[in-house]
């Protein structure tokens, strides 16, 4: 299982304390792309100090999976989606596809800290430090299209069968993580998660399909993106003119 301390480990080596501007409350209400049950409002609020140790105690176990801490984030954090109040059905964040779940994420880190982050950071070229703000909407644009995000992948095997893939939740990825001990065993219950068939065991289905088969239908999983494209930031270092890039990956921008 992957460690929440180790994701942040290289951005923490360049990036000093994060200082949160101050700036006129955001807007709490977000759109999602699929949303659950065609409700596609959001509201979400800040987080607070007791969010914060409810998940430092989570991540201190050292076996929590990246599926499962934002599960518990957003499970705290997500007030309402349309008419379904969280607090009485927090489940309903696992049935989110993994890109509206990002949405809500960069939402939570809006409210907390407003639009702009701005970041102490070391410049590799000439070793001095400076500010590098970090815009939440236009530095993490939003991919893809609500007609994709709701739409059925489909995907032709080599024996000429059609297969209907629906995108990957919440769930699926805390499932897959729990379960599977190697990539070979992720592929395998993803496919068998995801795929729209009728089958008796649908984990041995996909055990039984060719190798090229799997490799196409997660590679068609893999190909739709939606929500919020996270990557690499970059600012030119004021003392020495050179571009500083840094990677931020989303614990990184909840916590520096």
């Amino acid at each position: 299982m992957t460690n929440l301390a180790d994701s942040a480990s290289t951005i923490n080596a360049v990036i000093q304390d994060p200082i949160p501007q101050i700036e006129e409350a955001p807007d709490l209400a977000v759109t999602l792309m699929r949303g659950f049950n065609g409700e596609k409002t959001a509201i979400v609020r800040e987080m607070t100090g007791a969010d914060e140790e409810y998940l430092a105690s989570l991540e201190s176990r050292g076996t929590m999976s990246y599926p499962d801490y934002i599960s518990a984030l957003l499970k705290r954090t997500v007030e309402s989606i349309g008419k379904y109040e969280v607090g009485s059905k927090p489940d309903i964040v696992d049935e989110l596809i993994i890109g509206d779940r990002d949405i809500l994420f960069i939402a939570v880190v809006k409210a907390t800290y407003g639009k702009k982050r701005r970041y102490t950071v070391t410049c590799p070229f000439c070793n001095k430090d400076n500010d590098l703000y970090v815009d939440m909407d236009d530095d993490f644009p939003i991919q893809g299209t609500a007609e994709e995000a709701e739409s059925a992948i489909t995907v032709t095997l080599k024996n000429g069968k059609e297969v209907s893939l629906r995108l990957p939740t919440g769930g699926d990825a805390k499932y897959v993580n729990k379960k599977a001990k190697t990539i070979a065993e992720q592929n395998t219950l993803m496919i068998s998660r995801c795929a729209q068939i009728s089958e008796p065991n649908k984990e041995q289905w996909a055990r039984n399909l060719t190798v090229g088969d799997r490799s196409t239908l997660i590679n068609a999983l893999l190909s739709v993106k939606i929500g919020p494209k996270s990557g690499e930031v970059n600012d030119p270092c004021p003392s020495c003119g050179e571009q500083i890039v840094i990677g931020l990956d989303w614990v990184s921008l909840l916590f520096g």
